[in-house]
């Protein structure tokens, strides 16, 4: 198994701790509470780095890197919710339709704070929909 825990540099990237679509401070909300840069910890971090290493081998279409990517990222920090959504893309990607529910359900519960992140979450979910139709008609 490829693991990409010994891929990601242990230099800190100031430039994932902004408040974005993608920051390190909405990422994670435990008891729907901000993290603040003050309150992250280096598990945070080094999720989200695993996570920035993950979309890199997404947008690549190696998705067997990026699934490890993503796994790890939620071993080290399982209240990543972005790492869980990246995952369910991956098994979207790989025809794994029947996977993806579950780990996007887990991704909406911990990113239900952000509406940007559950408009994100709700269009997948309408792409997993279309895929079943799909899968259905060819039966």
């Amino acid at each position: 198994m490829i693991s990409c825990v010994k891929r990601v540099s242990p230099t800190v990237d100031t430039s994932t701790q902004t408040t974005g679509s993608t920051g390190v401070q909405e990422y994670r909300q435990p008891y729907h509470q901000s993290i603040g840069e003050e309150n992250q910890t280096p598990e945070n971090h080094a999720s989200m780095e695993l996570v920035k290493v993950g979309k890199d081998y997404l947008n690549t279409h190696q998705y067997a890197k990026a699934s490890n990517c993503f796994r790890d990222a939620i071993n080290i920090d399982n209240q990543n919710g972005i790492a869980y959504y990246h995952l369910a893309l991956v098994y979207l990607y790989e025809g794994h339709i029947y996977l993806v529910e579950g780990v996007l359900d887990q991704a909406a519960f911990l990113l239900a704070h952000d509406d940007e992140w559950h408009e994100r979450i709700e269009e997948l979910r309408s792409e997993i929909e279309v895929e079943k139709q799909e899968r259905r008609q060819d039966v």
